[in-house]
């Protein structure tokens, strides 16, 4: 199995504006796949249907330390945090 290997010039700012926009890219691609996975709602969607008052989220939330993803919760992580 012969493969080639080419060696490519390129400039150091042309080298760092990609190598940004892979990561933004990638960093991008593994959020969406989070969001996929689970169900990510905010703080009114959340208290919707858990019947829970912006007030007792709050106290939840900082009891549990809920992470908080582009001002998204883990629907997940909440019933977690009210079964404990």
């Amino acid at each position: 199995m012969n493969q080639a290997i080419e060696i490519v010039q390129i400039e150091k700012t042309a080298l760092e504006k990609l190598l940004y926009r892979v990561a933004k890219q990638a960093s991008a691609d593994a959020l969406a796949e989070r969001a996929e996975q689970e169900e990510m709602l905010n703080i009114a969607q959340l208290c919707e249907r858990t019947g829970l008052t912006r007030h007792t989220f709050a106290a939840l939330r900082d009891k549990h330390r809920l992470k908080c993803t582009g001002g998204k919760y883990s629907m997940a992580e909440v019933r977690n945090a009210i079964n404990a």
